[in-house]
């Protein structure tokens, strides 16, 4: 069996849907942009993981603080810039299909810190959703116990 390679990157902040984001000015939607590449970005660097050598799975959890809880694709925009993030901070080379061969999104979920959790995954690994459930359940105790995030 291949050795699996993974990293969570978890980004605080308050999330929004493609419905709200598209109703606003395109500068606003470009702020909101830059503060979710940003935020990935500084993330990513602060874990200090060099740059996957294989192509990768991403797995997108979104955990909302109140509201109605979104549907599973509500955040895409939001996924898409942190994603960016990522390749700035070289964790991914790109995001073309030869460098993310899977993205999945999972429903969104309560929780007290309102976030995004990315998780990768080298993408030779056959058990992914298994691996992903249980490292989403480590980063959310582990973000839910941190007062970084308060």
């Amino acid at each position: 069996m291949r050795q699996v390679f993974s990293l969570s990157v978890v980004v605080p902040g308050k999330l929004w849907t493609v419905n709200s984001e598209r109703a606003n000015h395109w500068t606003r939607r470009a702020d909101s942009t830059a503060i979710w590449r940003q935020s990935a970005f500084i993330e990513a660097r602060r874990l200090g993981r060099n740059a996957f050598t294989e192509p990768v799975a991403i797995h997108v959890q979104p955990y909302q603080r109140r509201g109605a809880l979104a549907d599973a694709g509500a955040h895409a925009m939001v996924a898409k810039a942190a994603i960016d993030g990522l390749v700035d901070a070289k964790v991914l080379q790109d995001d073309s299909p030869k460098f993310v061969s899977k993205l999945v999104f999972h429903a969104p979920e309560r929780s007290d810190v309102e976030s995004l959790h990315l998780c990768l995954f080298t993408s030779s690994f056959s058990d992914l959703e298994t691996l992903m459930d249980e490292n989403i359940k480590l980063q959310y105790r582990l973000s839910a116990r941190s007062s970084e995030f308060s």
